[in-house]
């Protein structure tokens, strides 16, 4: 990689193991088997969970998503609703302030950066937040359906 690339998106790539299995599956190059074990019960235990927590409809199924992610993201407030379908990847660097609704379809990624939304705001159906550098959506705010934010143009 001669590219020059962020010290965040550097660590994600040495330590994720599905970006280091597609990196040596670019280069013609073997996986160890210690990946493909890691990457084997990966898809046989944490994929299923994830499926059922992002999924699970209705009042328990915005509760049991508040209880997963409450110890997985940086910093979440009260009255916090994540609906069906929403995918976090990376929620270590997210911040939902309080009565924040994340609403059916949302993609929030940002496996290296940040994104910190702030109180009282709505994100719609179908928006993707990638934080590869600092998104920051302050109070009161409302993000239209099928929007794009972006942090870094690659």
């Amino acid at each position: 990689m001669n590219e020059i690339v962020s010290p965040e998106f550097k660590h994600w790539l040495e330590h994720s193991p599905e970006a280091r299995a597609f990196i040596l599956m670019r280069e013609s190059k073997r996986l160890p088997f210690s990946l493909l074990a890691k990457l084997l019960s990966r898809a046989l235990f944490r994929d299923p969970l994830l499926y059922f927590v992002r999924n699970y409809p209705g009042g328990v199924g915005i509760k049991i998503r508040e209880m997963y992610y409450r110890k997985k993201f940086n910093k979440i407030g009260q009255g916090v609703i994540l609906d069906e379908g929403v995918r976090i990847d990376g929620p270590q660097n997210i911040s939902l302030s309080d009565f924040v609704w994340i609403d059916k379809n949302v993609h929030l990624f940002t496996e290296w950066g940040s994104i910190t939304i702030g109180r009282r705001v709505h994100v719609a159906e179908n928006v993707l937040i990638s934080g590869g550098g600092h998104v920051s959506i302050g109070d009161y705010a409302a993000i239209a359906r099928g929007a794009s934010i972006y942090s870094h143009s690659e």
